[in-house]
């Protein structure tokens, strides 16, 4: 493979730029150019992630930060982006956003939309796989400043599966 470093670094630096403007598309597609010429740079899918995140397309979010994991497998950021990403899909399974003429009709005594089985089984999925995500950072770093939060997230995260999915 031809390309330079400083190829890589320039696109990076472009990537960066376009990160602190919020113009996620536009440093996603650099991220994307860097990986083409550097698949070995776990940093760039780090990013893509969180760019992906950003523009809330969190199964492209999680595809990218698997790759950085895998790529560095103690990369303990990309587990906490990775446990967010799970948790905001599954809760856009049990809270999706609902138009005021539906509500009537797919909605329970509660106003809460109906949740089929099968949604139930993939937020429960979800929101185990955040609760995977957010243990492993904290193996990663265990003397975090947010370990107590994350661990009341993560009580909190249990909590719902339990409380939330018993009922079937």
């Amino acid at each position: 493979m031809n390309f330079s470093n400083y190829d890589v670094m320039k696109l990076n630096k472009a990537a960066n730029e376009y990160m602190q403007k919020g113009e996620y598309d536009k440093a996603a597609a650099r991220l994307e150019a860097i990986i083409e010429l550097n698949p070995e740079f776990f940093e760039a899918y780090y990013n893509l992630g969180i760019a992906y995140y950003q523009m809330e397309e969190y199964e492209k979010s999680i595809n990218a930060l698997d790759k950085a994991t895998e790529k560095k497998n103690d990369f303990a950021d990309a587990y906490y982006a990775k446990a967010v990403a799970f948790e905001d899909l599954a809760e856009n399974i049990l809270h999706p956003d609902n138009d005021i003429e539906d509500e009537d009709e797919n909605t329970n005594e509660e106003n809460e939309p109906k949740i089929s089985d099968e949604d139930k089984a993939k937020a429960t999925e979800y929101l185990n796989l955040a609760v995977e995500n957010f243990e492993k950072y904290l193996e990663l770093k265990p003397n975090c400043e947010e370990k107590e939060d994350i661990n009341k997230k993560i009580a909190q995260l249990k909590d719902d599966i339990n409380n939330n999915f018993e009922e079937n």
